[in-house]
């Protein structure tokens, strides 16, 4: 077999800016340490909100969580917009989907790898302590933790990381309709409004990102099968495959009904998820 000479060119730019794996790892352990300071700062600010004293002590936690998802998907969203608008903080990416690579894209990997590492410990915790689990959202939580792993450490095909994690803009729309329904609030038209809003996030930036990052791996080849690990390969196929054919369905058939099926009549359930 004969040596590909365009995959020693285009992994030349890679190692330029390539982080030790020291770098890597201490990054990580940094902003783990990060998600759970705005943990600890939720926790004092969140019972501030004159509804609070309404929640079942179950519920204190997941609502914590939900306000420290409103952040991370927040920040998803203005990392992906500068990488989809071609901006100069990602231009190296937006240059090359596919060696593309500059410290701030490692600074999200470091930050998002991080955050899915959050967010498992704190699952366990909930499921462990209150007894409440969520198969699908163990998937979402397993899936991003190995998806980000594989992306950081490989070092390459970050324009797919940073992409992927804009769909995470649905969590404070998702934070919005639990606390809704938890004041007994799912007859009102702020939440169906808010449900209405959670269809077009859906539609746009889950369903449509899920299409459009497994589209550019067959725009950008033959490069994409030759340069990125297929380890990453099979991850993008799996991990992408399933929220684009199992879970964004399902969570979007979730809203819709809920937004078709609603009701001005306060004691009407109706409703299978959040």
């Amino acid at each position: 077999m004969s040596f590909d000479m365009s995959r020693l060119t285009s992994l030349s730019g890679v190692m330029e800016v390539m982080e030790s794996e020291e770098d890597k790892a201490l990054g990580v352990v940094i902003a783990m340490v990060a998600w759970f300071i705005l943990l600890a700062i939720t926790m004092i600010i969140g019972p501030m909100a004159p509804f609070f004293a309404t929640f079942k002590p179950k519920d204190r936690m997941p609502y914590y969580l939900r306000i420290v998802r409103s952040v991370a998907g927040f920040y998803g969203l203005y990392n992906g917009l500068h990488l989809l608008l071609k901006t100069e903080l990602y231009a190296e990416l937006a240059a090359d989907p596919v060696t593309g690579v500059n410290p701030a894209s490692y600074l999200f990997m470091k930050t998002i790898l991080a955050f899915f590492a959050f967010e498992m410990i704190t699952y366990l915790y909930v499921s462990q302590v209150w007894g409440r689990s969520d198969s699908t959202l163990l998937i979402h939580h397993i899936l991003g933790l190995a998806g980000y792993s594989i992306y950081l450490w490989s070092g390459i095909g970050f324009w797919w990381g940073v992409c992927l994690f804009t769909e995470e803009i649905s969590a404070p729309f998702t934070g919005v309709s639990w606390v809704l329904s938890k004041l007994n609030k799912p007859h009102t038209v702020t939440w169906l409004i808010n449900q209405w809003i959670l269809v077009v996030v859906w539609v746009f930036f889950r369903c449509g990102i899920d299409l459009m990052l497994l589209g550019n791996y067959f725009v950008q080849l033959p490069r994409s099968f030759q340069i990125l690990p297929y380890v990453s390969q099979a991850m993008l196929f799996v991990g992408t495959g399933t929220m684009a054919l199992y879970l964004n369905p399902y969570w979007l058939k979730v809203k819709a009904t809920n937004a078709l099926n609603w009701s001005p009549e306060p004691n009407k359930s109706f409703r299978k998820r959040e």
